[in-house]
């Protein structure tokens, strides 16, 4: 499979004033704003989600215009509320809270369409303040790949590599091509297919001691252009998050799971400020055998009674019952003399709050009155005429 690539060349900013705003300071003095303004990082007003499946529950999350006290506003929302906890639940649960339905959002099952909240945010933050040069070609991100290989081995599959220009955020564009084609599965293809694809063939690689199909020519990168040229906040220019990695452990909070980020810019002479690795406990299923959840967690109620695990103590909050239901459609077991048992179940909302009472409880059924040879009701039940259907019914006999 021949390898290609896709170019949209641009050349260095010479000037920047296009991204940023003047505001008057004086009669004869502006100031230079960044577009947007500057915001603070979001916070979140609760330590955690309240549910931790069906997009039961939400969160609100706050920033604060840092620029504003140099006199540059900030455009955009100061606050926004969204759902979480959007992964799917599992049976005894329903699968996704109403009006949510199971779907596939970014390659995982999950409830949605989540909504949209808010202003949509600008396409790009964009300062060019105190910016006097750029980099050479302008700074990129990794090459990430858009799919997977379509193909396992032989060099048969090729993949569209894509990546982005960073340091457009301070008003410099990058040279070179933002997409990539490139040959892929390169491992030996195993009887019945033949071992390689088209003129490739079985190389051994030495380091990793197995056998792959080669020589492949896939396209390179020009040599990086070390710069003095960084972004004007001085923070660096991170490159994406990782996926999170699998949890080490299966239930109760006694595992994590990590994910990661590498700093773009580095390479370039341009360090980061921040984190580039972030760790979270998981998952929060609790156990079926010993503690429910591992040692420091704590255990949570959603909204159909079921146990969760949490990091932090459950929120403090008053719920409110709905109506008492037939627990998933369950037909009664009897027909008559109220001598069957029907499981009833009703919610506490919002989820993750308490409700005194319980969650579950069986209720007879089967009302009409049993005929011979059977006894017309049930021990503990007493026959009454029913005057609209004028027919007899077993009832529970009144207190007192």
């Amino acid at each position: 499979v021949p390898s290609t690539s896709t170019s949209t060349p641009s050349t260095t900013t010479e000037t920047m004033t296009e991204s940023t705003t003047t505001v008057p300071t004086t009669a004869t003095t502006t100031m230079c704003c960044p577009q947007n303004g500057v915001w603070s990082e979001w916070t979140f007003s609760q330590p955690q989600c309240r549910d931790f499946c069906g997009s039961c529950a939400n969160l609100t999350k706050t920033r604060t215009c840092i620029s504003e006290a140099s006199g540059c506003p900030c455009v955009g929302d100061a606050s926004l509320t969204e759902n979480c906890g959007i992964g799917v639940c599992y049976f005894p649960s329903d699968t996704c809270c109403s009006p949510y339905k199971m779907m596939v959002i970014n390659g995982k099952h999950a409830c949605g369409p989540q909504p949209v909240v808010g202003m949509q945010p600008p396409p790009e933050y964009i300062n060019t303040c105190g910016v006097s040069c750029c980099p050479t070609d302008g700074i990129w991100s990794e090459w990430v790949a858009d799919k997977p290989c379509n193909d396992t081995c032989g060099s048969c599959g090729s993949q569209t590599m894509s990546r982005k220009c960073l340091s457009t955020r301070y008003g410099c564009d990058c040279v070179g091509p933002t997409q990539k084609t490139i040959v892929c599965g390169t491992t030996v293809c195993l009887f019945p297919r033949p071992s390689c694809c088209g003129t490739y063939k079985k190389i051994l690689d030495r380091v990793a001691r197995t056998y792959t199909c080669g020589p492949v020519d896939n396209p390179t990168d020009p040599p990086i252009q070390p710069t003095t040229c960084c972004d004007p906040e001085g923070t660096g220019l991170w490159n994406e998050w990782s996926v999170w990695s699998n949890c080490s452990a299966t239930c109760g909070l006694c595992g994590t799971q990590t994910r990661n980020r590498t700093c773009a810019s580095e390479a370039y002479g341009c360090p980061c400020t921040g984190e580039a690795t972030q760790t979270k406990k998981c998952p929060q299923f609790i156990c079926e055998t010993g503690d429910m959840c591992c040692s420091g967690t704590y255990q949570a109620q959603r909204y159909d009674g079921a146990y969760f695990c949490q990091e932090f103590p459950p929120e403090q909050c008053a719920g409110t019952w709905t109506e008492w239901a037939v627990a998933y459609d369950t037909p009664c077991n009897d027909t008559c003399g109220l001598c069957g048992v029907q499981p009833m179940m009703r919610s506490c909302f919002p989820s993750g709050c308490q409700c005194s009472g319980e969650y579950n409880m069986n209720q007879p059924c089967g009302a009409p009155v049993c005929l011979f040879p059977r006894v017309s009701c049930c021990p503990g039940f007493q026959k009454q005429l029913n005057r609209t259907t004028k027919s007899y019914d077993c009832i529970v006999p009144p207190s007192g």
